[in-house]
């Protein structure tokens, strides 16, 4: 029997800019032994994320399991 891995949460957002519509899903590797810290700990961190299009903020618009949205995660 294959232990099952731990749940691992999937942010996902659209850029902010007006007219770019870059959206981004961004989740942890599933053997990674923590998952990603909550979404008010990226700002000023070198976690935070902008838009790899035009650069703007990226709108983060909800999360779910990754499991769930990623094939084969």
């Amino acid at each position: 029997m294959t232990e099952e891995r731990p749940r691992r949460t999937a942010h996902w957002g659209t850029c902010s800019a007006d007219g770019c519509l870059t959206s981004m899903v961004i989740y942890p590797h599933p053997d990674k032994p923590r998952d990603l810290p909550p979404e008010e700990e990226w700002v000023d961190s070198t976690f935070w994320v902008n838009c790899p299009v035009c650069d703007s903020s990226m709108d983060w618009d909800g999360t779910d399991h990754a499991a769930d949205i990623i094939r084969n995660y």
